[in-house]
């Protein structure tokens, strides 16, 4: 819509990449090509852009550098620390020793 309310001349919408509606129309009153964002969490960044777009966080921190804004990113990684490695590996052991060791009582 236009600024008196009108609906604009000429709409197209197009998706993003990302999923992302990206709206333009020609507004009747200045016959100036305009653009519609949307703006989930009312920050003034239109959710295209957002690194956070469902939290409230005008200055779209993200001290990681990963494009999640700071708001949103829980800190939790997918690559296991040292200390999560190292039980990973003795849970292994441990199945693979009794996965031996009821093949071998089978066999008897």
């Amino acid at each position: 819509m236009d600024i008196d309310g009108d609906v604009g001349r000429y709409s197209s919408i197009a998706l993003s990449s990302s999923g992302y509606p990206h709206i333009s129309y020609l507004d009747r009153t200045n016959n100036n090509l305009t653009y519609a964002t949307m703006d989930t969490d009312d920050d003034g960044i239109s959710d295209g852009e957002d690194n956070c777009p469902t939290i409230h966080n005008p200055g779209q921190e993200d001290s990681d550098g990963n494009g999640i804004g700071d708001t949103c990113d829980t800190g939790k990684t997918a690559i296991p620390t040292l200390s999560e490695w190292g039980m990973i590996i003795f849970m292994t052991i441990i199945m693979g020793l009794g996965v031996i060791t009821l093949l071998r009582r089978r066999m008897v």
